[in-house]
């Protein structure tokens, strides 16, 4: 390749490893694209200081040195099967890459993949809960994998959909349908529960994986979360543990003529990916909802009333589904709470590797959660 493959990586937007030093990058896999002058496809395995290796697609025109991922040569190489004309990307703050096709079909494109035979959570468990019958996740259409990796997925693409985040954000009061989303969050983790299997809950892993997590973003000084991740260890009733979506939040899902669809379900980037599909509890879904009220009402600007009206309703919403009460523990409150202070805890250091200038976001919610 003529371009420079890691200037290319680092230059991105979705690229999150802003705040780590790269010791080495060496391209494993690589293609010209047919039709496609000067485009080039491979995967980048990059290594770092600390040494972690990490995989990254990349697809740069050997011209500019650009993302060329909305180039219609590289979809139609990808999904033979797949009528291409119009293409356009997706906006919007992204780990991955989307782009829609013909307003009818939008492909993502998985950015840092795992290792041949490791299966993206996105991948399989949208199509995992399409064959079950749930119909609240976009329908699958076709698949693109490579020497064993999941590489990207195109699904039907919902043209006058808005996302939770802009149906909040564009109204003043509290939304009617958040009922509705705290409705179908509990009938997706009886759905997930169904497909997946659900064990006995696990707070002694929850509350270690809570404690490693500070380890990876340290706290200013004065503020010690180590204390209110260690009872949950000790919890006699936490309810069941199963697959999650696992980076649940109002840019996760889509509301459109009365039904909301719920997008993404790679879990939280920045986590280890062993953590990302590690059966956790359905709480932690909620957790993850629930912090995201608090940045609508950060970015938006709402006072304290909003959000605790948004709260309330998405929770009605969830606790009107009985099926879903069989796997929560009798009493949710001590498990929910260490859950939302958890998630604080991540975005802190998501913020700090990705936007700073919202670190104040998580950053005042983790002072919050510990008073």
């Amino acid at each position: 390749m003529n371009a420079d493959p890691l200037a290319g990586l680092v230059g991105q937007r979705w690229y999150g490893a802003h705040d780590r030093e790269v010791a080495g990058a060496r391209i494993i896999d690589r293609s010209a694209i047919p039709d496609g002058a000067a485009l080039q496809w491979s995967l980048l395995e990059v290594t770092f200081t600390d040494g972690e290796v990490a995989t990254y697609q990349l697809v740069l025109d050997e011209a500019t040195g650009e993302d060329a991922s909305s180039r219609p040569e590289l979809l139609r190489w990808m999904f033979p099967g797949l009528a291409v004309g119009r293409v356009r990307p997706l906006a919007g703050e992204q780990s991955n890459t989307s782009v829609v096709v013909d307003d009818a079909t939008i492909v993502k494109l998985f950015r840092r993949v795992g290792p041949a035979g490791e299966r993206n959570p996105d991948a399989e468990m949208v199509r995992a809960l399409w064959e079950h019958g749930f119909r609240s996740v976009a329908e699958p259409v076709a698949h693109f994998a490579r020497a064993g990796r999941d590489l990207a997925v195109a699904r039907r693409f919902l043209p006058t959909a808005t996302s939770g985040w802009d149906l909040v954000l564009g109204r003043a009061d509290v939304p009617d349908e958040l009922f509705g989303l705290g409705e179908v969050t509990a009938r997706l983790h009886v759905a997930l529960a169904e497909v997946f299997g659900d064990g006995p809950g696990e707070p002694q892993q929850w509350s270690a994986a809570m404690t490693a997590g500070l380890a990876r973003v340290p706290l200013p000084d004065g503020l010690d979360a180590t204390s209110r991740f260690a009872p949950v260890a000790s919890l006699a009733d936490a309810g069941r543990s199963m697959r999650i979506h696992g980076d649940y939040h109002l840019g996760q899902v889509l509301h459109d003529a009365g039904r909301w669809t719920v997008l993404d379900f790679e879990g939280e980037p920045a986590r280890p990916r062993a953590e990302r599909v590690a059966p956790s509890s359905p709480l932690r879904d909620v957790a993850g909802m629930l912090r995201s009220f608090s940045y609508a009402a950060a970015v938006g600007d709402r006072p304290p009333s909003w959000e605790a009206g948004a709260r309330r309703r998405f929770l009605d919403g969830y606790r009107s589904v009985d099926e879903v009460r069989r796997l929560l523990p009798a009493d949710p409150t001590p498990l929910l709470a260490a859950f939302e202070l958890d998630k604080a805890v991540y975005e802190l250091g998501y913020e700090r590797a990705n936007r700073p200038d919202w670190e104040a976001i998580p950053l005042a919610a983790v002072r919050r959660l510990l008073r």
